[in-house]
């Protein structure tokens, strides 16, 4: 699970920095630019709170758990 903690965070820090950089970027008024910033930073605020409830799929994978429930894929 620490590795995972370890890969959010740095998701967070990563779309933190770069949302800085798209304010940069706002000046020249492109629709496209508030978007980004508008988006990235609604996903910051829902991972920022929910991080440890967020499932490393991967790790479950490879320790041969179960990754979906087969009755809900098939909908």
């Amino acid at each position: 699970m620490a590795s995972l903690a370890w890969a959010v965070d740095r998701a967070i820090r990563d779309l933190e920095q770069l949302l800085e950089r798209v304010i940069d970027l706002q000046g020249g008024g492109e629709f496209s630019v508030a978007c980004l910033h508008s988006l990235g930073s609604q996903l910051l605020t829902y991972i920022r709170p929910n991080r440890a409830a967020i499932i490393n799929y991967g790790k479950r994978y490879r320790a041969g758990l179960r990754v979906s429930r087969p009755w809900l894929s098939q909908r």
